[in-house]
């Protein structure tokens, strides 16, 4: 495509030169070419100046029209090819208007055919047509392209903040609850009240829930492909562990519809929820008892998870951390709400997720 356009122009330029030579001599023959050569050179640059350049190229194919009709349509094609390519569409429009125009007026000047006339008007109309779809298809390509890369983007940070949550989840529960067995074992030793069984009895637990954060860890990764228990034995044994490693009271209740199944991934944030409340439990409300009541039908899910309050002064804890702010996002992520607060005494967890 190049090497015909390189041999239209090249025959276009010695035409041209011929023409111009015959009218003003030798000299009017090199500043025909240099025009010339000019102008297309000015077409085809692609920084700095575009419409300056295309009128410029413009004014000279009218001005070589004028002694060499033919001559100039090269150079005429060559400027309505390139205008969408290089300037705003409502600029390109006024180029080509213009080359249509004059390339008309001076062709029924010289007695060209008028059949001559239109046709390649139509001709010029119709290249400036089909190199202005080309950029557009072109452009909007390039939009697709920008909009499934930030697409890929959002889907992959959505990604590690769903791992976050998951990891954070897994280990601040586990953790949790080992830092609640260590700081009694070191109350015990520092009152100087423990004995031997009772100090192997805490470091034993807190062995086993560092297994139990590992098998969590390990629940976590098969939740991320998909496959997880159901949500009531989850429930279940979240409160079990409650149980077993507080010796407090925690009770679980379900109302509406039992046979009801939620999809995997609002069943797995009313768990993690779960987690999180209890593990906030054991952290910041030392002593206290816990109610749960999950509602299940099909318009929505709804847990509610209530604490007494603390019963015993609450061991320093390091602030900071993203459990309220994991939960909720959770929630949104399922166009749900999490409502958390004082409730009384004690703190409250209110999670409502659509099904």
């Amino acid at each position: 495509m190049g090497a015909v356009v390189a041999a239209d122009l090249g025959w276009a330029i010695v035409v041209a030169a011929g023409s111009a030579g015959r009218l003003w001599g030798p000299v009017g023959g090199v500043v025909a070419t240099v025009l010339y050569c000019g102008a297309s050179v000015g077409c085809l640059m692609t920084r700095g100046h575009a419409a300056w350049r295309l009128g410029g190229a413009l004014v000279v194919g009218l001005w070589v029209c004028v002694f060499a009709v033919y001559a100039s349509l090269p150079l005429l094609y060559l400027v309505v090819v390139v205008a969408p390519l290089r300037m705003r569409l409502g600029q390109a429009m006024t180029s080509t208007a213009l080359a249509v125009c004059g390339f008309a007026f001076v062709g029924s000047t010289y007695w060209l055919p008028r059949g001559s006339v239109a046709g390649i008007g139509i001709g010029l109309v119709a290249a400036f047509l089909i190199s202005a779809l080309a950029n557009q298809i072109g452009v909007t390509r390039r939009q697709l392209t920008e909009v499934a890369r930030a697409r890929a983007d959002e889907a992959m940070l959505a990604e590690r903040q769903r791992l976050a949550r998951e990891v954070h989840d897994v280990l601040a529960h586990s953790l949790s609850a080992q830092i609640v067995h260590l700081e009694g074992t070191r109350l015990l030793l520092q009152l100087n009240k423990a004995d031997a069984a009772q100090v192997l009895s805490r470091v034993t637990r807190a062995g086993e829930l560092a297994r139990d954060g590992l098998r969590e860890a390990r629940r976590a990764v098969v939740a991320l492909r998909g496959d997880t228990a159901p949500m009531v034995g989850q429930l279940v044994g979240l409160v079990d562990e409650f149980r077993a490693v507080t010796g407090h009271r925690c009770t679980l209740a379900f109302t509406g519809d039992d046979n009801f199944r939620p999809e995997h991934a609002a069943a797995s944030t009313v768990v993690r929820v779960a987690q999180e409340a209890l593990s906030n439990v054991r952290r910041h409300a030392p002593g206290a008892d816990v109610a749960i009541v999950l509602h299940r039908d099909r318009e929505c899910l709804e847990l509610d998870i209530r604490d007494s309050g603390p019963s015993r002064p609450r061991p320093p804890i390091a602030s900071g951390g993203y459990g309220l702010a994991g939960m909720r996002e959770r929630a949104e992520l399922l166009g749900g709400r999490l409502h958390a607060g004082p409730d009384g005494a004690g703190f409250r967890v209110r999670l409502r997720i659509p099904t």
